[in-house]
């Protein structure tokens, strides 16, 4: 008998001891769920979009040690396709869900960059939802990695040009290294 069936067979049984107080409930522990849906076609120009990105190089972190450190600074001037894709996510995404746009940055990765393990949780809530939009993303840029422990296989992501991935604020997750020899763009945010 395997150490998992094992364990979940006793757990089991613990609920049918007589004496038992008080009665344990079963909960699955890694039932997480992650979203994704694409933006409305002929809405937003991602070619724009990575062009308003690449002409802000304003980094929001320096030092090379930190996830921070692809973080770019997003400018949101009146009718940019940044605008308009923030203006999407909190009419669209955020409002019916009774939430808001609570933060929002660009994500550059030249060619052999990755983003270390991390989280968005700083505001230590459980219903924080964070984002990604990708705005470019030619083949080998580097997968989104949802990593839950190191004993369980990742859930992997391959980005696509206009998808939009919303995801729990608590969930580590990394960016693999950007092998295409090419520039890859999204922009990231979070939702509270």
């Amino acid at each position: 008998m395997d150490s998992y069936y094992y364990n979940d067979h006793i757990l089991c049984n613990m609920n049918n001891q007589p004496n038992l107080t008080p009665r344990l409930e079963a909960h699955d522990l890694f039932r997480l769920k992650y979203f994704t849906t694409f933006k409305p076609t002929g809405y937003i120009d991602n070619k724009k979009l990575g062009e308003e990105v690449m002409s802000n190089p304003v980094k929001i972190e320096m030092s090379p040690y930190h996830t921070n450190f692809e973080d770019f600074e997003l400018l949101l001037t009146p009718g940019s396709e940044a605008e308009k894709l923030l203006l999407w996510i909190e009419n669209e995404i955020a409002i019916p869900r009774g939430m808001h746009v609570d933060g929002y940055w660009s994500h550059v990765h030249l060619p052999l960059e990755s983003t270390e393990r991390h989280n968005h949780n700083k505001t230590m809530r459980e219903d924080a939802v964070s984002f990604v939009y990708y705005v470019r993303t030619p083949d080998k840029c580097g997968d989104l990695v949802f990593v839950l422990d190191d004993m369980i296989s990742p859930a992997i992501i391959k980005p696509v040009a206009g998808m939009l991935v919303l995801f729990p604020s608590y969930l580590n997750h990394k960016v693999t290294k950007n092998l295409s020899g090419s520039v890859r763009i999204s922009i990231s945010g979070n939702l509270l």
